[in-house]
């Protein structure tokens, strides 16, 4: 588990903090806690866009499989530029 160490501040609205606060007490956690959790959510690609991905990526390598693959880094560059305007 990574050390907290970045505070930020946060304005809710008073309907948005009672829910979270609803939901925190629930689930015996604290606010901070809840809002943590749904940020690293938001920055974990899901696993629809895993699954997207992966499937562009074995869809490349059937495109012509006598091709060499050639330099690795160019490869990989141009993968990860068509997946992230797919995505994106």
């Amino acid at each position: 588990m990574s050390t907290l160490s970045r505070r930020v501040q946060v304005l809710f609205s008073e309907d948005e903090y009672d829910q979270l606060s609803a939901l925190a007490s629930q689930e015996h956690r604290s606010v901070g806690s809840v809002v943590r959790e749904s940020v690293q959510r938001v920055l974990t690609p899901s696993a629809a866009v895993r699954q997207l991905a992966l499937t562009r990526l074995l869809a490349r390598a059937d495109e012509d499989e006598a091709q060499p693959v050639g330099d690795w880094d160019r490869v990989k560059d141009s993968f990860e530029r068509d997946s992230l305007r797919v995505i994106g």
